[in-house]
């Protein structure tokens, strides 16, 4: 008996140490204090041969990121940056005048993110910004005119943050925010930088910024939230929790890129369950209802919380305490390597941290192979590419433009990746595959081989309209009958509808509606087959100068010619 309140007092007195440690760490002045009160616990919790983050709030302690592998502490340089930009150049120079501001001789490049860090956007709730300001500049090169609106240090490292990793900090184009300090800039980038080159950006001009100073929308205590939004809490951290923090928020924005924190395939590995409000409704990552079914699974008490904290924690815990991620579930770690982490491992004792195993680089190289070899494979054009890209087809056929190209390089590239995706069998394949893809923005394809493609894709296509006009035409006779109509009527009167002869063309059900639950083709698409339809109608129309009925051989030939297959 006395030997179990021996125990149970050691319990207590680590239980009541780990929250000392809490309390220093959160506490406004007294970081130095946590990290001492924190080796206590770790001493102590070695001796019980108990880890000490079972009562950590937090899964990487100051310490741990300290000592983290490929961890660059140094600041990027302005020379480092400055030829990662003339890198993104190019050749093309051009004119343009951008809220006022008028340059000359200028990257379309540069432009781009001058315009993205000086646009006011929709605040968080959705409302029209404010009017938009414009900047009285004589400056006629971009940088010349950031340097005068964000300062002669900021603007480099805003711009570098924008264009290399798609994280938007302008206090200019948001409300509520402050100005970035350099310094703080400098370690927003350096938390950047301890993902894999690949993963960022995953959006082109994603908001991240500091709340105005001395202002909070949040409790007292909050340092950031998954917005990204940093508060004054945040600056009374440590370097460490402050660049910790950032990458918390970053592992909820990575996270929603794929809707990963709700996935099953997440929630299984530590038993999360949750009763919706209402029967059928899509459940959110941090629903209160969550109940985590096996605690021992996370990775520090904070994690206990819902679905989208554990997420973030152990992406946290992948990058800086892989080690102890491990031991609490080999699975998770397994997931976020290949869910987030694009296959890179920073485990203890890398000194390298390259991109040897990167599935992004892989799959690109097997996709250029397989681009390259696509001129002779007449069975391409399928099925699944035409499941992929089918919206972009139909645009491209009511009207020649990009569409086509775009569903190629996009369409066609996804299918590849994904093909890469599935022979590497991943252990989280759909997840895994939707991450990889996304993170793929493009696959160069030869002309010629776009151009046979092209013209596959739209003969396919053809085949489809086709079939369903010749079908349309025979149960709308009703529509001949009334020849009194001038030929703009009667294509109008022909076409209504009309998507209802493609509900009776097969192969063309299983390619548009396979993702619909109740097999009608949406909206969208009926209304660009219409267009499609009306097209080819116009078409036999002009020819025969009159009225015409809408025959066979006429519709074939009117299709071609909409099409350009003539």
């Amino acid at each position: 008996m006395h030997a179990k309140r021996v125990l149970l007092v050691c319990w207590f007195a680590l239980i009541l140490l780990a929250f000392s440690a809490l309390g220093y760490a959160t506490g406004p002045d007294q970081c130095n204090k946590g990290d001492d009160v924190s080796s206590r616990v770790e001493a102590i919790s070695e001796n019980l041969q108990q880890p000490a983050h079972v009562f950590a709030r937090s899964a990487v302690t100051d310490k741990e990121l300290k000592r983290a592998a490929c961890l660059r502490t140094e600041p990027f340089t302005n020379q480092e940056i400055t030829r990662w930009l003339s890198d993104q150049l190019g050749t093309e120079k051009i004119a343009a005048t951008v809220h006022g501001v008028a340059f000359k001789n200028e990257s379309p490049f540069l432009i781009e993110l001058f315009r993205k860090l000086t646009t006011r956007q929709r605040d968080l709730f959705g409302f029209d910004p404010p009017v938009q300001k414009k900047f009285k500049s004589q400056c006629e090169q971009v940088m010349c005119a950031l340097e005068e609106i964000f300062g002669a240090k900021e603007a480099p490292k805003l711009v570098y943050m924008l264009g290399r990793y798609g994280m938007n900090g302008s206090h200019e184009a948001y409300e509520s925010a402050a100005p970035w300090t350099p310094q703080e800039l400098d370690e927003l980038i350096l938390a950047f930088s301890d993902l894999p080159a690949t993963v960022l950006p995953v959006e082109s001009n994603k908001r991240l910024v500091h709340y105005t100073r001395g202002e909070s929308r949040v409790g007292a205590g909050v340092h950031a939230n998954a917005l990204i939004e940093v508060y004054d809490r945040w600056n009374q951290g440590t370097k460490e929790s402050r660049r910790h923090t950032i990458f918390h928020e970053f592992g909820h924005y990575l996270a929603d890129a794929v809707e990963a924190d709700v996935h099953p395939d997440w929630l299984k590995l530590s038993a999360w369950t949750s009763k919706p409000s209402r029967p059928g409704s899509k459940i959110s990552a941090v629903d209160d209802s969550f109940r985590m079914g096996m605690p021992e699974t996370a990775v520090s008490s904070y994690g206990r919380k819902n679905p989208a904290e554990d997420f973030a924690e152990t992406v946290s815990a992948y990058r800086y305490n892989p080690e102890w991620l491990k031991k609490v579930n080999a699975k998770k770690y397994e997931f976020m390597k290949e869910v987030i982490f694009d296959g890179i491992e920073y485990t203890r004792g890398k000194k390298t941290c390259d991109l040897t195993g990167s599935y992004k680089l892989s799959a690109e190289q097997d996709a250029r192979r397989l681009a390259s070899e696509i001129s002779s494979d007449d069975n391409v054009i399928d099925e699944e590419l035409l499941n992929a890209c089918h919206a972009p087809l139909l645009s491209g056929m009511i009207k020649e433009g990009p569409e086509i190209e775009k569903c190629i390089t996009g369409g066609l590239g996804s299918l590849l990746v994904r093909r890469s995706a599935d022979a590497r069998k991943f252990r989280y394949g759909a997840l895994a595959r939707k991450a990889l893809v996304a993170k793929v923005f493009e696959i160069p394809f030869p002309p010629e081989v776009m151009r046979t493609i092209k013209k596959r894709a739209m003969r396919k296509m053809s085949e489809y309209y086709r079939e369903a006009m010749l079908a349309w035409n025979r149960f709308n006779s009703l529509v001949d009958d009334n020849r009194n109509k001038d030929p703009r009527q009667y294509c109008d009167d022909w076409t209504k509808s009309s998507y209802l002869a493609f509900e009776q063309v097969q192969d063309f059900k299983k390619v548009v509606m396979s993702k619909d639950p109740d097999g009608v083709i949406p909206y969208e698409h009926r209304e660009k087959i219409r267009a499609v339809m009306l097209e080819a109608c116009f078409t036999v129309q002009s020819v025969h100068k009159e009225r015409v009925v809408m025959t066979p051989s006429a519709l074939s030939a009117a299709l071609d010619q909409a099409l350009g297959l003539e």
